[in-house]
């Protein structure tokens, strides 16, 4: 991983997917990530994920997922709104910190 980051493609099980589960981060890029999944998780700075979005994405189809930490699995915490309609809020792990 070239730039430092790290890009989780998150999947999705329970009603319409909410629960969303990251895998493996992809290799290189969140293009690869986009491969996989729609919705990825972006980090670099330890404990905090930037959401992001392969297509245009509002607020009604992000705001209900439950998105589970890469390292314990304990629910993500939202910190920011998002940026625009792909790059959506910023979460954090308040239990690990990873």
């Amino acid at each position: 991983m070239k730039n430092g980051f790290k890009y989780y493609p998150l999947i999705g099980g329970g009603l319409e997917g909410a629960y969303k589960r990251p895998l493996t981060p992809a290799r290189d890029s969140k293009g690869n990530a986009f491969k996989i999944s729609t919705f990825c998780l972006e980090t670099f700075a330890p404990g905090t994920y930037r959401l992001l979005a392969k297509h245009p994405t509002t607020i009604n189809t992000y705001y209900y997922f439950d998105i589970r930490c890469p390292h314990c699995n304990c629910k993500l915490e939202p910190i920011t709104q998002a940026k625009d309609e792909r790059v959506l809020p910023m979460y954090a792990c308040t239990v690990c910190g990873k």
